[in-house]
């Protein structure tokens, strides 16, 4: 099981777990929709982000692609590189090096429209048909799209 897993079965009770297995076995369309107030996913689908209280932000594009450009994978990333970005508490922004996924099943995840803004821990982003834009109190982030991406000072 995922870590993501883990943490929102940890949360739970005895009795919604076994609610959760009852309702997945008689039917697949029946289980009710888990609430991930961290976690968002643009209209398109092709990015999904959670905010980390510990670390900040997470931004994957659902796509499979890479970002683009797309640049050297550091010599101490032996895991997956370049598929989304982080913005940490402090503004630094960083490429992806993980072995994991913040991916959810789109029923699962918390759709930001167009236009719309949402914040956590000091970062705030808004979603427009060009693109996600992410920033900390003192401005610095990054733009996401599938077509590109570029940090903001």
């Amino acid at each position: 099981m995922s870590k993501l897993w883990n943490k929102a079965v940890k949360g739970l009770g005895a009795g919604a777990i076994a609610t959760g297995l009852v309702l997945s076995a008689t039917a697949s369309h029946a289980v009710p929709k888990q609430s991930y107030p961290n976690h968002f996913t643009t209209p398109s689908g092709k990015i999904q982000c959670e905010y980390f209280n510990d670390s900040g932000l997470r931004c994957e594009l659902t796509t499979g692609q890479n970002l683009r450009p797309l640049g050297r994978r550091p010599s101490d990333c032996n895991l997956d590189w370049g598929g989304g970005l982080t913005l940490s508490n402090s503004g630094t922004v960083e490429v992806l090096c993980a072995g994991d996924t913040i991916k959810l099943p789109r029923s699962a995840s918390n759709t930001l429209a167009y236009g719309r803004s949402w914040s956590r821990g000091g970062i705030r982003c808004v979603v427009q048909r060009t693109g996600l834009t992410c920033k900390n109190r003192r401005d610095q982030g990054f733009f996401l799209s599938t077509q590109r991406w570029y940090r903001i000072n």
